[in-house]
């Protein structure tokens, strides 16, 4: 259900909490990997979840960070802003609960209410723009 860019803003944010406000070893990192953390590192500041206490060089994996709220009061909604706005709809209900710990049951029952509810809703309904130009993802 959780993309792996919601996935990995979560790695993020607890290694942050818990490892003084460094984020990622980088040295650990492939080069893909750390252009990645290193944009979503940018839109969770960008968001509000993050702040930068220490700069030490340019790289923003070598920055120290401090959350800009307790961990615990950060949503998985305001994890779907800084990530896009994806989440995917999981087939296997079952995995929900057994993937996701504790928050496997509301996570089971969001993705349960958001298939009935698209389920409700029939393709003749939706009405476009002629123009196409116009079909640029909604925000």
């Amino acid at each position: 259900m959780l993309t792996g860019e919601m996935k990995e803003a979560i790695r993020l944010l607890k290694e942050i909490q818990y490892m003084g406000g460094y984020a990622v070893h980088e040295q650990s990192l492939t080069e893909n990997l750390r252009i990645r953390v290193r944009d979503l590192l940018d839109r969770l500041c960008s968001e509000g979840l993050l702040g930068i206490v220490d700069k030490p060089d340019g790289d923003p994996l070598n920055f120290r960070y401090t959350l800009n709220c307790p961990l615990s009061d950060i949503s998985l909604y305001s994890l779907l802003h800084a990530t896009g706005g994806m989440m995917r709809i999981a087939s296997d209900e079952k995995a929900i609960y057994d993937n996701y710990g504790i928050a496997g049951r509301k996570l089971g029952v969001a993705n349960y209410m958001v298939c009935h509810l698209l389920s409700q809703i029939s393709v003749a309904e939706i009405i476009l723009p002629e123009d196409r130009t116009k079909d640029a993802d909604e925000e």
